[in-house]
């Protein structure tokens, strides 16, 4: 008796448990919250997968998709299950303010350094990636004297096959400008293939958004421009969130977030609307600082602590948002002991080192609470809204932050940050903080709640 074949295989019924268990883990891993219809397409993907796997059971292959070995596999369902449509020049109104507006100003600002540093997030078959390729081609002749890193990534990697061989139909150029497509590409039977010159300018890289570290992490080069459109429709309001603050962070002060028309605005405070003819993009918000050729070498600290502690390091560290109830201890002494900070430069020199965006939440850390021992409150106040971008769950960066944005003035500010902080030290152990070198917790809560004091006129911590 031979196996029946795919063709001849009944449909799968999946059981509204093991239904529910494939959507949820889709959504663990891939950040997916799909809706009746946009699942309606899962049991299918799932017969797929098996029959390429040589799994029969839909419960087993869930086995081996929900174990560490089967991450992959799982990502591949994920991109199964989502509509990687697109084409050449999408959306006219934002391409237009590309042309018109945010490439121009890229590079006029980086003009001195000639170099540009761009993410097609979510990619799908490489239209979009390629179509920043030709308006940056159309816009820098002399493109091969810039360094320009164009990256494009998504789940699926069947997509990134068809976006690495650049060949397209008909399809896809039904908004693209005649003489561009006859001036880039060449005609092969009924399709046209991108030329070479234009392919080699893109990096095609699978990437999970939810999982995978971001293009800019752990170089120290922030981001230009990011395009993601047409993604975040996927996701759910808190993974959506999360997401566009991580996007904040990769962004360069001043850069650029496009996202879809139907994909949800930010909320955060990082990223600012810009209201462009038909079109709204998103600016990261930040001090511009003069980042000077030459570099400071920084030592990267181990960040992997729970609670978001750094180490021996922070321990000293605290010391800079203790130290008004401590006046024994000079904040200054305590904290030129780090070996760390040793590295890192006084304020006035910071503006002229390339410690901007370290890759490290240590660094933002110290530098931001020695700003803030200096007397220079904007700067502290970056470097420490960075070091809470890069961990959130840090009780030191979000309590140095709180003490920056008092000296500041800005009260609701500060008032948020510090009752963050309280929140997360409430979820901290005795055993945790012992482990992390950093003092009880009754003396940390004790410390947030004389700051949190100071704003109701109950004490004057600053």
């Amino acid at each position: 008796m031979t196996m029946p074949t795919l063709a001849m295989r009944p449909p799968l019924s999946l059981t509204p448990r093991l239904r529910t268990a494939y959507l949820s883990l889709i959504e663990k891993w891939a950040g997916l919250v799909l809706s009746e219809h946009q699942s309606r397409g899962l049991d299918e993907a799932i017969i797929q997968g098996m029959a390429q796997t040589g799994y029969t059971d839909p419960e087993t292959w869930y086995q081996a998709l929900a174990s560490t070995a089967g991450r992959d596999l799982l990502e591949r369902l994920a991109a199964r299950m989502t509509i990687g449509e697109t084409h050449f020049f999408r959306i006219a109104p934002q391409v237009e303010a590309l042309r018109m507006t945010v490439l121009p100003e890229l590079i006029k600002r980086r003009m001195s350094t000639r170099q540009l540093h761009i993410w097609s997030a979510g990619c799908s078959t490489g239209e979009e990636a390629y179509t920043l390729a030709l308006l940056l081609r159309e816009q820098l002749p002399m493109s091969n004297q810039w360094n320009l890193r164009l990256l494009a990534t998504d789940l699926n990697d069947a997509a990134l096959d068809i976006a690495r061989a650049a060949l397209y139909s008909e399809w896809s150029f039904r908004e693209t400008p005649e003489q561009l497509r006859q001036k880039y590409f060449v005609q092969e039977s009924n399709r046209w293939r991108l030329l070479p010159s234009i392919r080699n300018m893109v990096e095609f890289r699978q990437m999970n958004l939810i999982t995978g570290s971001l293009p800019s992490q752990p170089s120290a080069t922030p981001l230009d421009l990011i395009v993601c459109r047409n993604v975040t429709i996927y996701f759910g309001a808190q993974t959506t969130q999360h997401l566009y603050t991580r996007f904040a962070a990769a962004l360069a002060p001043g850069g650029w977030l496009v996202l879809g028309p139907s994909d949800p605005p930010p909320q955060t405070a990082l990223l600012e609307p810009v209201h462009l003819p038909g079109a709204i993009l998103w600016r990261s918000v930040g001090t511009q600082l003069l980042v000077a050729q030459s570099s400071v070498r920084v030592v990267p600290a181990n960040i992997g602590h729970p609670v978001g502690f750094a180490g021996q390091s922070s321990s000293r560290a605290l010391a800079m948002v203790v130290s008004p109830l401590n006046p024994r201890v000079p904040p200054t002494a305590r904290l030129r002991a780090s070996p760390i900070v040793a590295r890192v430069p006084v304020p006035q020199q910071a503006e002229q080192a390339v410690v901007l965006r370290p890759p490290d939440v240590e660094t933002h850390l110290l530098l931001g609470l020695r700003q803030l021992d200096d007397g220079a409150i904007e700067l502290a106040i970056e470097s420490l809204r960075r070091a809470t971008f890069l961990d959130e769950h840090n009780v030191l960066a979000h309590f140095g932050l709180g003490r920056a944005y008092t000296r500041a003035g800005h009260e609701l500010r500060a008032r948020a940050a510090l009752t963050h902080a309280r929140r997360l030290l409430a979820s901290a152990s005795e055993k945790q903080l012992a482990e992390a070198g950093m003092p009880p917790v009754n003396e940390l809560r004790h410390a947030i709640e004389m700051q949190l004091a100071s704003l109701d006129g109950k004490g004057t911590p600053r």
